[in-house]
């Protein structure tokens, strides 16, 4: 089995008190859908362009049914709309090799 990786990018944040009070609920749910965090927090140093992240994640999942799982709970999607209010973000899924 291959292993999937959810990438949670966020360029910017207007507010940094916000995704702090959400980021717990939304890693617990994660977790409970099987995901493991590879990476979660600031990037620290660029090493080729320009690194305009300010906060990244890598989630690890065993199969993309624990990702589309996690994305059919409602709790879920609504803390994403609001991470969406506060943080400029970006996500995707990708397969592993």
């Amino acid at each position: 089995m291959v292993a999937v990786y959810f990438v949670i990018l966020d360029s910017e944040i207007s507010d940094p008190e916000g995704l702090a009070s959400i980021s717990d609920s939304l890693a617990d749910m994660v977790r409970a859908h099987g995901g493991r965090y590879l990476v979660r927090g600031e990037p620290t140093e660029a090493k080729g362009g320009e690194l305009a992240l300010k906060r990244m994640a890598v989630v690890e999942f065993d199969s993309m049914a624990q990702v589309t799982a996690l994305f059919e709970v409602d709790a879920f999607v609504e803390l994403r709309e609001q991470r969406s209010r506060i943080a400029d973000t970006s996500a995707f899924i990708v397969e592993g090799v």
